[in-house]
């Protein structure tokens, strides 16, 4: 088995077609076709599906292209390492956050990192805890800040809770229940939910169950933040939402946190990486830089 092999494999996984794994990786159809038949012979099973409607990987294939894309991150993380050091092009560092932890930590921390680090470019990747840790877990970023998950679930994943917050109930500017004080109020209310139906249940479904009321009506499942803000702004549904993230937008005209009375719902973020996997120099500068950074935000924020 070659690296040309996983290559290939892996672009047409992602291309759903050997013509098109062709295209991107600017060879012949016939090159890509001989490493494919190469690497099933390797292993001895069949690693893709071949239809009229395209390819795609079997249980086998599912297994090698989680852990060929593995091999091919760390293998770029390699080259860019060597190449950084022998100054032959910026480095990129690859990580990912919540809009919690770039409301809180990003700018302070890109900042203190570039100092150090003036030749390295860190790429910033938004979203849930589910994508990051998929993200994570694929290679395409080294750390991430996101909500604090559980160790049961993910034994694989190390999570070292860093900082706190708090959740908000928000709504756009002129929704009608916008001044409600009570639960109850918004009972009958629809709204938008941030994690996967899987996860824990998000704490605004306890609030219900402490009032005494029917769960809480989801209408929509959002990954990234500015879903959030478009779904707020442009309907009456309701979210909790991070107050660090969405303190800049809650003004005449966008946001308004609900002042509702006796709610107040907690949110832990923690620095996630991949436990068996080491940080490398440069990752795990920026991690230090993170812990310190969180340390400072003072009691109201900082985990230790």
């Amino acid at each position: 088995m070659k690296e040309a092999h996983l290559r290939d494999f892996i672009a047409v996984a992602d291309a759903g077609s050997v013509r098109g794994a062709a295209r991107r990786l600017k060879v012949t159809q016939g090159a890509v076709s001989k490493n494919l038949i190469a690497l099933e012979r390797s292993f001895g099973v069949p690693l893709l599906l071949r239809s009229a409607h395209g390819v795609e990987p079997t249980r086998y294939g599912r297994v090698l292209l989680r852990r060929a894309r593995l091999a091919d991150a760390e293998l770029r993380k390699a080259q860019e390492e060597i190449s950084s050091l022998a100054g032959h092009h910026q480095s990129v560092l690859s990580i990912g956050m919540s809009s919690t932890a770039e409301a809180l930590l990003a700018a302070p921390a890109i900042a203190q990192f570039r100092r150090k680090y003036p030749d390295a470019l860190v790429n910033l990747r938004g979203g849930t805890a589910p994508t990051l840790i998929t993200l994570l877990r694929e290679g395409h970023i080294e750390l991430a800040v996101t909500p604090t998950v559980r160790r049961a679930s993910h034994p694989d994943i190390r999570s070292e809770p860093i900082v706190r917050s708090q959740n908000i109930v928000v709504a756009r500017y002129d929704h009608p229940l916008a001044h409600a004080t009570d639960i109850a109020q918004i009972a009958d209310c629809e709204w938008v939910h941030g994690s996967r139906p899987d996860d824990v249940a998000p704490g605004i479904v306890a609030a219900f169950e402490s009032a005494g009321l029917p769960p809480p009506r989801f209408a929509a499942r959002r990954d990234s933040f500015s879903a959030l803000m478009f779904l707020l702004l442009g309907s009456d549904l309701l979210s909790l939402a991070s107050e660090p993230a969405v303190a800049p937008f809650c003004r005449e005209g966008l946001l308004t946190r609900v002042p509702l009375r006796n709610v107040s719902i907690g949110l832990e973020q923690s620095l996630i990486t991949v436990a068996r996997r080491p940080l490398t120099p440069r990752a795990a500068a920026l991690a230090t830089i993170l812990r310190r950074i969180a340390r400072g935000l003072g009691s109201a924020n900082a985990y230790r």
